[in-house]
């Protein structure tokens, strides 16, 4: 399933980016792995976003832990950089394929999620019922709020049902 098409020498940075192939007939569309070789100027990119990921996540974590607010470090990173992109226009594009290839992989992850499952199966087999109610009521609460605030921005921006 995953075909590598090129071969680096040594000077050369691989990367694979996931493609989705539409042309298959199962349910659903088969991810393709293709191989690109990065440029040193791409290269360096990638390497001052991870950098820049990494950076305002650090800010966040001693932001959180020093005023012991109960917002997580990551999540005051992600505003941090949220409040860059307003800043800076082209900073979505320099960090583009970064956030790309991190996505590509974001099921990985998740394994450390699972072990800790499997590793607490017994608390977990014990409070299973308020587990799965938290989930649903939870799920239920993001649902509305999540439809309240696109009604609540679609109408700051003027947008009918028909657009």
């Amino acid at each position: 399933m995953v075909a590598f098409s090129c071969l680096p020498s040594f000077s050369q940075k691989l990367i694979n980016l996931p493609i989705f192939n539409h042309k298959n007939d199962g349910f659903f569309p088969q991810l393709v792995t293709q191989c690109h070789v990065l440029s040193d100027k791409q290269f360096l990119f990638m390497l001052i976003s991870v950098a820049l990921f990494l950076m305002l996540q650090l800010i966040g974590e001693a932001l959180s832990y020093g005023f012991g607010w109960p917002i997580p470090g990551p999540v005051l990173g992600m505003i941090f950089l949220l409040i860059g992109f307003v800043i800076k226009d082209d900073l979505i594009e320099r960090v583009r394929l970064t956030a790309s290839v991190l996505l590509a992989h974001l099921a990985l992850l998740f394994v450390p999620a699972g072990v800790g499952i499997v590793r607490h199966w017994e608390r977990i087999s014990a409070e299973w019922m308020a587990i799965a109610a938290i989930l649903v009521i939870g799920t239920a609460i993001t649902m509305v709020v999540t439809a309240l605030v696109v009604q609540w921005s679609a109408k700051i921006l003027g947008v009918d049902d028909d657009d």
